[in-house]
């Protein structure tokens, strides 16, 4: 048996263990541990808003009644080529289906807020996964996509209903700015409540019933854009992967990373690195969206003559069967995800076991078989029992040396330099299907060979080391 020298790079583990030690201190936690370990005190929230170095906002709209403003809201929002996020009532969804299919075909983006609008503090775990999954169901036949998004009817929320969404996929969305539309009040009162609170990573509310609201967001997007602002979809605001949320805030933030903590705090069988693989790096590539960037991702990696660990999740496998397929015909390696892009941290002992096992079936009856037993925890999220308990179950857990950032939309070049001044041998690198990633590919590619790497997945990089 071979031991692994890990080098991790976790702010997460690393909050966690300066908060146990100051609990048993009696000492003060600061704000930012306690926002990065949130879990620790057990409160969970949605994103209230983002942190972000760019000058962009998200504009939203919710949806629970009427239509008569909705075709003005759409057309002003074309006028000034601005994209943002409906948020649809399943009851609304049902009557109102041409407005989902123009909204969906104005190229806007479109979250759940829910089917039958409840308090869903007053719910059970499974009736709001029931109601969840009916509204995902209806909008999924309408718009042939499965949201990601989801807003709480009345920004109503709990960790039992942030953890029933986010076992099925969703992330959970507030607001920063509510115009208070709801109450019809003034498009000059709204105009300037917005302006006022105008920072990057505003999430805006609206909703398309208000009265005023097309003549308020008339004045409004004009006078964003010359500030400076872009406007974008909820979902390209925010991070989808290495992110943490401020309990105390809401403000979803990257995740940072700091100093490597001891080889003595890491789990047996957690990787971030293989030192002893001479001569190879990895590219470590987490699937649970981007499919539309897949069949290019494949071409090009077959140009390259290059093969990755592609880490999927369950969900994402059984809605691209065929495409999942073509990663392993093509001879890259499959690892697991997940069954969905769960916090590890948030589930029991029996859901964290199935949430790798269930995924492994899906993966190995997709694929043949051919499945190997590498675990990447969603959102990078481990501690030692994640990891002891992937390894009862006959797993690797597998975390990254250099992260590409590609979640935070840098430029190729951005990618490129953050690899090449790190990569070197045994590391692993993690990367996500994204068009900047794919810009930057042949010029990665091209750096780790120049250092006389051989790029190959984690897997056969951990063989080679065990046979040496």
């Amino acid at each position: 048996m071979i031991i692994l020298f890990r080098r991790p790079w976790s702010l997460l583990v690393a909050a966690s263990l300066l908060i146990a030690v100051g609990v048993l201190a009696g000492r003060f936690v600061s704000p930012a541990l306690q926002a990065v370990t949130s879990m620790v005190s057990g409160r969970l929230v949605p994103i209230y808003k983002v942190e972000t170095p760019e000058q962009r906002i998200a504009i939203s709209f919710d949806a629970t009644w009427g239509t008569e403003l909705t075709d003005e809201i759409l057309a002003i929002l074309d006028r000034y080529g601005v994209k943002t996020t409906f948020f649809l009532a399943g009851y609304w969804v049902e009557k109102h289906p041409d407005y989902v299919k123009k909204i969906h075909e104005a190229g806007h983006e479109i979250g759940t807020h829910s089917y039958a609008h409840p308090h869903m503090n007053s719910m059970t775990r499974d009736e709001i996964i029931a109601d969840l999954k009916k509204n995902h169901a209806l909008l999924k036949d309408i718009t042939g996509e499965d949201p990601i998004l989801f807003r709480p009817p009345f920004g109503e929320y709990s960790n039992k209903v942030i953890e029933a969404a986010s076992s099925l996929g969703y992330y959970t969305i507030q607001w920063s700015i509510d115009s208070l539309d709801w109450k019809d009040v003034s498009a000059d009162f709204m105009v300037r409540r917005v302006l006022q609170n105008l920072q990057p990573g505003e999430i805006v509310l609206f909703h398309n019933a208000g009265k005023n609201t097309p003549q308020a967001i008339e004045i409004l997007i004009p006078e964003i854009q010359a500030r400076g602002f872009a406007i974008v979809p909820v979902g390209e605001l925010i991070y989808r992967d290495n992110f943490v949320i401020d309990p105390n805030t809401g403000t979803q933030r990257p995740q940072r990373r700091t100093a490597a903590l001891p080889a003595a705090a890491i789990p047996e069988g957690a990787v971030f690195e293989v030192p002893a693989a001479e001569g190879m790096a990895s590219f470590a590539i987490n699937v649970d969206w981007g499919e539309e960037h897949i069949p290019a991702l494949l071409e090009l990696l077959r140009t390259l003559d290059v093969r990755v660990t592609f880490f999927v999740t369950g969900r994402w496998a059984q809605r691209h069967p065929d495409l999942l397929r073509q990663m392993a015909d093509a001879g890259h390696e499959i690892g697991n995800h997940g069954l969905s892009h769960a916090h590890p941290k948030q589930l029991t002992q029996s859901e964290l076991t199935a949430h790798i096992v269930d995924n492994q079936e899906i993966l190995d009856r997709l694929t043949g078989g051919r499945a190997v037993k590498l675990y990447a925890p969603p959102y990078g999220e481990w501690d030692a029992r994640i990891v002891s308990r992937a390894r009862e179950l006959g797993y690797q857990t597998v975390l990254w040396t250099v992260d590409t950032i590609d979640w935070q939309d840098p430029t190729p070049e951005t990618i490129v330099r953050r690899v090449e001044q790190k990569l070197a041998a045994g590391h692993i690198v993690l990367m996500h299907p994204r068009p900047n990633t794919l810009e930057a590919l042949p010029d990665l590619v091209r750096a780790g060979r120049q250092k006389g790497l051989r790029l190959v997945p984690v897997g056969e990089m951990l063989r080679s080391a065990e046979a040496t």
